[in-house]
């Protein structure tokens, strides 16, 4: 089953490189992609899925997923500094992400005000009703998530006790890389 996959905050949907993907449009132009019943998300990925794909889902792999982030002090920071120098906080978040490979999308128009937006987003709670009805669900949480902090792994847990945990050591990006290894014949194509 080919996967729909979501890409998080300030990534375009290449991050996934051969997969099916929505694009959010933070470089170039938004486009859906083909839905698909196996639905992946990326961190803020899980926040950008719609009630039609969730109602075609399945099976369900939250990649440093959230319900809400909480600390407002770093996001208002980070939109502070979005508007001023939005390419060197990107480069700052990758960073922080665990993030090393090629960025050739910052060579595009960065939508500066759609990045601002799904910032403040990410203060709201996600709506958990339309995933109450997904019958597999799996999680994978890194201890070492600067990002995302492990916490947030188990509060999704907590909602759908009957998901997979699966716990890695590492980045952000590291729940990324884990999932594509193990898609057969799919191998990270750079380094996240």
């Amino acid at each position: 089953m080919i996967p729909y996959c979501f890409h998080g905050w300030g990534f375009p949907a290449s991050i996934f490189q051969n997969f099916g993907s929505f694009n959010r449009g933070y470089f170039g132009n938004e486009s859906t992609g083909e839905i698909s019943p196996l639905v992946v998300t990326h961190s803020f990925g899980l926040h950008l899925v719609s009630k039609n794909v969730w109602k075609q889902c399945k099976k369900l792999v939250v990649l440093s997923g959230f319900i809400r982030l909480s600390d407002r002090v770093k996001i208002r920071a980070m939109r502070g500094r979005l508007r001023r120098e939005p390419e060197s906080l990107l480069r700052a978040f990758y960073a922080e992400a665990g993030y090393h490979g090629n960025t050739p999308w910052l060579e595009e128009a960065v939508n500066v005000a759609l990045l601002d937006e799904d910032l403040c987003r990410m203060e709201e709670v996600l709506d958990l009703e339309p995933l109450i009805s997904i019958p597999e669900i799996t999680l994978f949480q890194a201890k070492g998530d600067r990002i995302v902090a492990e916490e947030r792994g188990f509060e999704l847990l907590r909602q759908f006790p009957h998901a997979k945990l699966i716990e890695i050591e590492g980045s952000h990006m590291s729940t990324l890389t884990a999932w594509i290894e193990q898609q057969p014949s799919k191998k990270p194509s750079q380094k996240l």
